[in-house]
Order: structure tokens, then C-alpha cells, then sequence
């Protein structure tokens, strides 16, 4: 009778087999991941001969190309995205190309002609012998007039005054003329005063549009009341040497919005 030898397993080997068969089974996530990238870089490697032997659906590859990496966040989803790619391989739609040439050929074969252009009429004799009447020239804008021609004998602006010995600002220009010389209104306005004082002696203010003001002293007498109105060029009154004077002459000063205007701008004497 024959010896049946029996060997002893201990179960540290018993254990070992069980884990080596488990991880036979189920492979780990390393495994999986190197799967999948091999699965991917397969289906790009298919793309890129695709493209370049220009078949059909080279276009609906590429966009589902695009779209699978652009919306993929984890390998899992990258291999998923990519096996659905597979299965719908053979189920594309026609071509872009296809697309716009059926859409060209379902247009109508007839084009409405456009409308006729009309021609321009020719100009008869009534039109070519018609001349545009000429504008009317406007009313030129009232300008200043001198009161008075005459020398400068002092500018406006700061100087020595000839009779106190001071410096001070002189408000107007003096125009040199002889005693008795009219004085008439440089535009027209309305006397708002007149009267006599130790400086200036006789004098007179006129009120003018845009908030002008126009001042005369050392006047010998005035011809205009205050209300009274003028028009430009209106005499009203005569020079003198009335006041602090050292000679018949026409103080004359000019004020817009009680602010000091030199009168040269506006006049030249």
C-alpha cells in the first residue's frame, strides 16, 4: 500500500494566495488611470490619421475632440467621454460642407429684377434761364465811435497823476482838444447821471447795451438829462477844463459790468 504524502500549508501561504487572486481582480487605481491614457492616446493617434487622410467625418471628430478635453475634469470622466466618442464613430451627420450646399440649393432659382431707375429730367428753358435771388445783407452791428477826435494825452493804467503827485490808476484815456469841442455818444444809450464834482468837474455816464457804462469829465457843460436817450453819434455835451486839470481835455472811460474796459479797444480816437 502506497504512502499519500500530505503537505501542510501554513496560513501565512493561504493568505497570500487569497490577496494575490483579490488583487487579480480588482486592479488599482494606478492601473486604471495608465489603462485610460492608453485608451486615449489610441483614439487621438485614430483622430490625427483621420485628419490627414481627410475623411468625411474628420470634422465631427475634431469637435468631439474639443469638447471631450474642454469638459473633462477626472480621468474617469476623460475615459468615458472617450468611449462614447467610439460608439457614436459611425453615426456623424453630413459634412459642414454638405450643409451649406443644401442650404444654397433650396434657395429659388428666380431673383426679382430691381426697379427701374428713373432718369433725372431734362432742364428746360423755364429751369435753366431761373437765377436763385440774392440775400439780403444784414444790418451790419453797431460799433463804437470815438466821442471826441483827438491826441492821447494819457493813456489809461498806472501813472503819476499831474496834479496830486501820486501814483494811481488812471480809469480812462485823456483826448487833448480845445474847450468847447461836442462830445457825442459813442452808441446808443441812456444818461443814468450828470453833475459836477471836485476831481472831475463836470461830468456825465451813459448806460449802453450788454452791461456797458461810458464815463466823460471835465465836460465845460452838458446838453442831456438824466432819462433822456440817445442814439450813437448824438452830440451831448462840450469839452472843458472843469476839475483837477492841467489843460482843456476829454476824460473818457469805459465800464463793462463794473469792470474797467480800456477804452482804446473798443475806440480809436
Amino acid at each position: 500500500m502506497d504512502r499519500v504524502h500530505y503537505r501542510r500549508v501554513t496560513p501565512s501561504r493561504l493568505n497570500t494566495a487569497n490577496t494575490r487572486a483579490e488583487s487579480i481582480e480588482e486592479p488599482t487605481i494606478s492601473e486604471t488611470v495608465i489603462l485610460q491614457c492608453i485608451v486615449s492616446g489610441i483614439l487621438i493617434i485614430c483622430i490625427l490619421l483621420i485628419s490627414f487622410v481627410d475623411i468625411e467625418p474628420t470634422f465631427a471628430m475634431r469637435e468631439g475632440l474639443r469638447q471631450i478635453l474642454a469638459g473633462a475634469e477626472t480621468p474617469q470622466e476623460l475615459f468615458l467621454d472617450f468611449r462614447e466618442l467610439n460608439e457614436n464613430f459611425l453615426g456623424w451627420g453630413p459634412a459642414p460642407q454638405e450643409l451649406e450646399i443644401q442650404e444654397i440649393e433650396s434657395l429659388p432659382d428666380t431673383v426679382s429684377e430691381p426697379p427701374p431707375i428713373n432718369e433725372l429730367p431734362l432742364i428746360t428753358p423755364e429751369l435753366s434761364s431761373f437765377v436763385m435771388p440774392e440775400p439780403e445783407p444784414l444790418s451790419p452791428t453797431p460799433t463804437w465811435i470815438p466821442p471826441a477826435e483827438g491826441r492821447i494825452s494819457s493813456p489809461s493804467g498806472r501813472r503819476v497823476n499831474p496834479v496830486t503827485g501820486r501814483n494811481e490808476f488812471h480809469d480812462g484815456i485823456d483826448i487833448a482838444i480845445p474847450s468847447g469841442t461836442p462830445i457825442i455818444a459813442p452808441k446808443d444809450g441812456e444818461i443814468i447821471a450828470a453833475g459836477f464834482c471836485a476831481g472831475y468837474g463836470n461830468f456825465m455816464r451813459l448806460s449802453h447795451e450788454n452791461g456797458y457804462i461810458t464815463f466823460y469829465a471835465h465836460l465845460s457843460r452838458t446838453l442831456s438829462q438824466i432819462g433822456e436817450t440817445v442814439t450813437q453819434g448824438t452830440q451831448i455835451a462840450y469839452s472843458g477844463n472843469t476839475g483837477q486839470s492841467t489843460g482843456p481835455h476829454l476824460h473818457f472811460g469805459i465800464f463793462q459790468n463794473n469792470q474797467f474796459v480800456d477804452p482804446l479797444s473798443r475806440v480809436t480816437p
